[in-house]
């Protein structure tokens, strides 16, 4: 992905034939995708990550989320896994838009308020718009959801959700709207996708006495064999912090909370109390 260029997207098109009318079938496609974000940096006279700072990220407030990391940002970006073996950083090049932003958990935390509607800003109505079906997918044992923009939709569109992976890492967001819940797994470990991850996601969305409103973190220790660490946050910055198989977690992420702020005076969450261990 890091070397595949522009000018080998452009010769990929040149060479292409549409197998089907467009928007007569669902298929998904990180190509798609990334060729989307491309065409509308062009039709801005932009670059992708500018178009989406200036249109999404800095009216939302996730100041801690980039393509292009800072020195700052570099030195506390966890390394991916892929079982025990540590992998490279990850980066894309022109197809940017299907898979090359990095984040926290605290800025997904922040974006999911926007699309639960706990907060609201200039572009909450096109979030809105996002949860809507753009594509009934057949009802078979399959395909259990309809497609949005961008989202995949459960239960009528009440469940919505999205996920994914690259070399070292998964990520797990969604949030069911009757509840207003919302949930963001966050792993530097391939190998548990898409059961560990999809599974803690999906758990935290149907449980509906599970008492928490966001799933802050998940880490992975390759060190110390296949062990997780939760970072709960509950309504008051309240924190829970939960082991694996009765083996108390002794890592708290760096992505959320415990370290300097950034140099810049920007805050990346809200504060933390000690974690009460639940092994």
């Amino acid at each position: 992905f890091e070397n595949y260029s522009t000018d080998l997207l452009y010769e990929f098109l040149g060479q292409f034939t549409l197998p089907r009318t467009p928007g007569s079938q669902f298929e998904y496609s990180n190509a798609g995708m990334g060729l989307l974000g491309h065409l509308l940096a062009l039709s801005q006279n932009s670059d992708y990550e500018t178009l989406l700072r200036e249109r999404v990220l800095d009216p939302l407030g996730m100041f801690d989320t980039a393509i292009e990391l800072d020195p700052f940002q570099k030195s506390r970006r966890a390394p991916g896994h892929h079982g025990v073996v540590e992998r490279p950083p990850f980066e894309m090049n022109s197809l940017r838009a299907a898979g090359g932003i990095k984040s926290t958990a605290a800025d997904l935390a922040t974006y999911l308020e926007f699309q639960l509607g706990i907060r609201s800003g200039p572009i909450s109505p096109a979030l809105d718009r996002s949860h809507q079906m753009s594509f009934d997918l057949p009802d078979t044992p399959g395909t259990p959801y309809d497609l949005g923009l961008g989202w995949w939709l459960w239960d009528g569109g009440d469940l919505v959700q999205h996920g994914g992976e690259s070399f070292g890492s998964t990520v797990f967001i969604g949030f069911r709207q009757s509840t207003g819940t919302g949930v963001v797994v966050l792993s530097n470990n391939r190998a548990h996708y898409p059961a560990g991850i999809s599974d803690l996601g999906f758990h935290c969305l149907a449980t509906a006495d599970i008492g928490l409103d966001i799933l802050m973190g998940f880490n992975y220790h390759p060190t110390s064999g296949d062990v997780i660490s939760l970072d709960y946050r509950q309504d008051g910055g309240q924190s829970i912090n939960l082991g694996a198989s009765g083996t108390p977690a002794s890592y708290r992420s760096p992505w959320l909370g415990g370290v300097a702020d950034p140099p810049d005076g920007r805050s990346r969450g809200r504060p933390w109390i000690p974690a009460r261990d639940l092994g």
